[in-house]
């Protein structure tokens, strides 16, 4: 006699077999997740790096609430969730920074460490003067800016900056 049909140990076997695969993708799509997290946040602080230094070079107009306007750049703190986009006025002489915008980074990345001159700091500013525009790292020659998962602090990401203007990834 000919049955049609699946027996009851064959379904509980499949039955284990797809859910021991969704466990597996579901736990990989989170880690997944959070790197994509690091690596959207190292592209956009770049970006961010970039769109400074073309405001710079094209002089955007900000009204400085006295004297004129000297450039635009970051200020990045270590271990803050985010940075500022700031406008540099010169008062006689004296900077003044007017902040024009603050840069969220992705949720569970934050600014681990940063460097001048391979000398860790807690703040830097980085600022961009025309008309080349002039890089101005604080005295450094080379800053870099390590972005890292709050869960896992092994995970980075690395944004450097040389005294020429030339911003990589790393």
């Amino acid at each position: 006699m000919k049955k049609d049909g699946f027996t009851l140990t064959e379904l509980l076997v499949i039955t284990t077999i797809i859910s021991l695969m969704s466990i597996l993708v579901l736990a990989n799509y989170r880690a997944g997740e959070r790197q994509f997290s690091l690596v959207s946040s190292s592209h956009k602080l770049a970006q961010d790096l970039r769109r400074s230094q073309e405001k710079t070079m094209s002089m955007r107009q900000f009204n400085c609430p006295a004297g004129k306007l000297k450039g635009y750049g970051i200020r990045f703190q270590q271990g803050n969730e985010s940075y500022h986009l700031n406008a540099r006025c010169d008062i006689d002489g004296v900077f003044q920074d007017s902040s024009l915008e603050e840069v969220l980074l992705e949720p569970g990345v934050l600014i681990k460490e940063i460097k001048r001159d391979a000398v860790q700091v807690s703040a830097l500013d980085v600022f961009f003067y025309p008309p080349d525009p002039q890089t101005d790292l604080e005295g450094g020659n080379q800053i870099t800016i390590t972005l890292c998962l709050e869960e896992d602090i092994q995970i980075t990401k690395t944004i450097s900056v040389n005294k020429s203007g030339l911003i990589s990834l790393e």
